[in-house]
């Protein structure tokens, strides 16, 4: 999150367990700042087919970082590359 580009408006996450949510929302909201710089909502994978997308790059970046590799080089290099020019254009 510290790398957040600042045009980011908003957010959307994949609802899990309340607990887990509310978690979210206590560190999404500090780091949102006051006033808000970004706003963040949680939302069930059945209404948002494509959040899945963001956690399979969010765990492999996990692991890949985890195992003391490298996420931008490889063949994973060009996975996070192409979300990135879409997250971008």
């Amino acid at each position: 999150m510290h790398e957040l580009p600042a045009e980011v408006r908003n957010l959307l996450l994949a609802a899990r367990e309340m607990n887990q949510d509310r978690r979210d929302r206590r560190v999404l909201g500090g780091l949102a700042g006051r006033p808000p710089r970004f706003e963040y909502a949680h939302a069930p994978y059945s209404k948002e087919p494509l959040l899945w997308l963001a956690d399979t790059v969010v765990s492999r970046t996990a692991k890949l970082l985890a195992l003391g590799e490298d996420p931008q080089s490889g063949d994973w290099a060009a996975v996070v590359e192409s979300v990135d020019c879409e997250a971008e254009c």
